[in-house]
């Protein structure tokens, strides 16, 4: 039972990241929530994040670090919660390697 509340609260959590980011990212900057991990006690959870052109991961994930404050308060305003959970980013690579891996294997091919 405790597991199926875990995955609940992370997707809706992931819904609400998702907005945040959507709401205040920058024109021409996409920003998609991957996946988000919860401890089992609820009080902390990993954000995973996919930042879009690669030019601007960097600077952009630095501005997303910097808000972290108002993301907690825009999910405490959006949740009822005993206790809202510590975020932490996470640049989720897992795709641009895949990507990576393909074009490897594709020129390798040739």
């Amino acid at each position: 039972m405790a597991k199926k509340r875990v995955e609940r609260v992370s997707e809706h959590l992931k819904h609400l990241v998702s907005e945040y980011l959507q709401h205040n990212a920058e024109k021409g900057i996409l920003i998609t929530v991957t996946a988000i991990i919860m401890s089992n006690d609820l009080r902390h959870a990993q954000i995973f994040v996919s930042i879009y052109p690669e030019e601007k991961e960097t600077s952009t994930f630095r501005y997303l670090e910097e808000k972290l404050g108002e993301l907690r308060n825009h999910v405490g305003n959006n949740v009822k919660m005993k206790f809202l959970p510590v975020f932490e980013l996470t640049l989720d690579r897992g795709e641009k390697n895949r990507q990576r891996i393909e074009k490897i294997i594709a020129e390798h091919k040739k």
